[in-house]
């Protein structure tokens, strides 16, 4: 069985309560720990907002960007619609497949530049 201590710390400045956290970490305890507390707001300096939001505009910026699949994109592709629509194994009478599909004018072209 695991044993669980609950700690009910009231309201606690931050730093008193992190400073208990890591003193229980370093005595290394052979128990589990519930703590409840409260403790004011902590402002950390991470990240601005404005910081964030350029950063989700490029992320943006890039994800709409439309670029030529490359060779290596195009054989993944390939693969996929062979497997996806069982275009893969002998010919057979596929009355319940849903697609028709062929590929006999169907050509993968490497691009020279």
């Amino acid at each position: 069985m695991i044993k669980v201590e609950l700690r009910e710390l009231g309201t606690i400045e931050y730093q008193a309560c992190y400073n208990q956290m890591i003193g229980l970490i370093n005595e290394s305890p052979k128990f589990h720990s519930i703590w409840v507390l409260e403790h004011e707001p902590v402002f950390t300096l991470g990240i601005s907002e404005k910081e964030i939001h350029a950063v989700e505009m490029e992320i943006y910026a890039l994800q709409s960007k439309k670029v030529k699949l490359s060779e290596m994109a195009q054989m993944r592709n390939l693969q996929w619609w062979t497997v996806e629509y069982g275009l893969i194994g002998p010919k057979r009478n596929c009355n319940y497949c849903k697609y028709k599909i062929s590929l006999e004018n169907f050509s993968l072209e490497r691009e020279l530049s």
